[in-house]
């Protein structure tokens, strides 16, 4: 079962949408489970992969499914606009149904949802498209965590928190991305605020002294590791272990650098940063 001291590679950090990529690349770091994005599995299945297959290269690695990620067409309203990149396209047209498959067939603990695009609307409306979803997860034995993104309706820690305070589902929570909690303004402080219980899931990973002029292209090409920002991961990991929160610890480092690295150097180097600031935080907690 996984919980505050297991570590959860993101697909996003190996620059590639192959699944045993991402499996070769999770067992190298010493990771303990990952968490899958859609396209990986579409890739998968398109070459010829069963899920037994998938299932069977999960186990043989050690590994297991912690979270779907990200669902970007739950909230009514909020498609991107003509002017959106192929990439915000393709991850938009992903369906509901489909995220539900892949979290079925893995057993997954979660699925994460964001608002990529679009304004920021009244709480009641979207905590409603919230709750709607909960409730089709709870069939599913699935916790849903929204995550919040500095440009779009939902911008930071706070808006988050309100609409999943206002939806008010048990297998609702939030997902803090340590990135968008920077550029958003926030600090690690700001995580006493909330219950340890209503974190379900995190990424970590590291930021850039200067912000680029756009946002959204810095936070798809331009992350660090977790100890190489500017920001506290070490105190982000402290607050979480403050408030009891038993939420696994991600690791997203979607970074060109990173990408051009063979695949078992990027499960090293990423594993690596994120067991020196994980070290690092727990021995100061006296863990």
């Amino acid at each position: 079962m996984l919980n505050q001291n297991s570590l959860v590679l993101c697909g996003a950090t190996i620059g590639s949408i192959n699944f045993e990529d991402l499996l070769t690349a999770a067992k190298t770091g010493r990771f303990d489970a990952i968490s899958l994005m859609a396209v990986f599995y579409e890739d998968a299945r398109s070459r010829g992969l069963s899920i037994k297959d998938m299932q069977l290269m999960l186990n043989d690695n050690g590994l297991v499914v912690a979270e779907v990620d990200a669902l970007l067409s739950w909230l009514p309203g909020a498609a991107p606009d003509k002017n959106a990149s192929e990439y915000e396209k393709i991850s938009y047209s992903k369906s509901e149904d489909l995220f539900f498959e892949i979290a079925d067939s893995f057993e997954a603990r979660s699925m994460n949802i964001a608002q990529a695009w679009g304004p920021s609307f009244p709480v009641e409306r979207t905590s409603e498209a919230f709750a709607t979803l909960c409730d089709r997860a709870q069939e599913h034995n699935l916790l849903v965590s929204l995550e919040f993104l500095p440009w779009s309706g939902i911008p930071n820690l706070k808006s988050a928190f309100n609409i999943i305070k206002a939806a008010d589902k048990s297998n609702g929570g939030l997902m803090i991305d340590t990135w968008h909690h920077h550029r958003s303004g926030g600090k690690p402080q700001d995580l006493w605020e909330i219950p340890g219980n209503k974190i379900i899931s995190t990424q970590i990973n590291g930021v850039l002294s200067e912000p680029w002029k756009d946002v959204v292209d810095e936070t798809l090409s331009a992350r660090l590791l977790p100890d190489q920002g500017v920001n506290d991961v070490v105190g982000f990991i402290k607050s979480l272990d403050k408030i009891g929160s038993q939420a696994p610890i991600g690791v997203e480092i979607f970074s060109n650098e990173l990408f051009k690295l063979p695949i078992e150097e990027i499960g090293k180097t990423v594993g690596y940063s994120v067991q020196t600031v994980f070290e690092e935080a727990r021995n100061a907690n006296g863990n």
